[in-house]
This record gives structure tokens, C-alpha cells and sequence, in this order.
């Protein structure tokens, strides 16, 4: 019998590292899709976050941004974007689950907002989405890369 054991924290980092990179392996290994992943990303995301060590965090956090550019054809997708006026962040999405839905997500005057709006047609939504994003960018916010 084994008298080293790892910590609860230290077998949860190294579940969940492992399971991240089955993810992105099956991933890249066209076993699943880049929808599939990105919803199986999220889940770890949910489920980890605050119990994993900072750098674990880092790295769910950054596989779920780059998840959630990839297209099934590769492609990077035109939303989320994101944008910064002063100490200011918004996200501005259309909802993948519910292509009719505007996202209006982040942090304005130190409190945070979480907006949605429902359209009768994903064009509806698209163009609100760009108005909208056109307003903001007028209005003196910038897009974040």
C-alpha cells in the first residue's frame, strides 16, 4: 500500500487537467466537435472554477475563449466582442443556444449587468447586435483583441 496520498485539491487539479486535454485531444482529433468541446469546456469551466489552483484556471479560461471562436468550419465567429471604455467591460454576444437572443454581459459603473433581448428572427437579432455594437463603438468604447 502507497503511504503518499494526494490532497483533495491537488487530485482535483489533476482530474481536471486531464480531463481539458481529453477534450481538446478529441477535439483535434475530429472525435468530437468543435460545438461538442466547447459545451464539454464550459462544463468543466462551471464546475472548476474556485476550486482548482490559479494557473488551472488560467488555463480552462483560455481554452474556453478560444472554444468559443471556433466554428464548426474552423472559422472564427463574429461574437462575442468584447469592449473596454475606462474601467468598463462588456461582452456582446448572440446567444448560441438561441440564435434570437442578444447578450449584453460585464461590469458598467462598478456593477454588474446581464441584458437580453429577444427578437423574432436570428437576422433581427444579428442586426440589433450590430446596431447595437455600433452605438457602443460611437459612444466611445473600444473593441478588446
Amino acid at each position: 500500500m502507497c503511504d503518499e496520498y494526494l490532497s483533495v485539491e491537488e487530485e482535483l487539479n489533476r482530474k481536471v487537467n486531464d480531463t481539458l486535454i481529453d477534450i481538446l485531444t478529441k477535439r483535434d482529433g475530429k472525435r468530437i466537435s468543435p460545438a461538442q468541446a466547447r459545451e464539454r469546456i464550459a462544463v468543466v469551466h462551471d464546475v472548476a472554477m474556485g476550486l482548482v489552483n490559479d494557473d488551472l484556471s488560467k488555463l480552462i479560461e483560455a481554452a474556453l475563449r478560444e472554444a468559443g471562436t471556433q466554428q464548426e468550419n474552423g472559422a472564427r465567429r463574429l461574437f462575442p466582442v468584447l469592449l473596454r471604455k475606462d474601467s468598463n467591460m462588456l461582452s456582446l454576444d448572440i446567444d448560441e443556444c438561441n440564435p434570437k437572443r442578444l447578450v449584453l454581459k460585464g461590469v458598467v459603473g462598478g456593477s454588474f449587468t446581464d441584458k437580453s433581448s429577444f427578437f423574432d428572427a436570428e437576422t433581427d437579432a444579428f442586426r440589433a447586435t450590430a446596431e447595437t455594437l455600433s452605438k457602443l463603438l460611437k459612444s466611445g468604447w473600444s473593441k478588446e483583441v
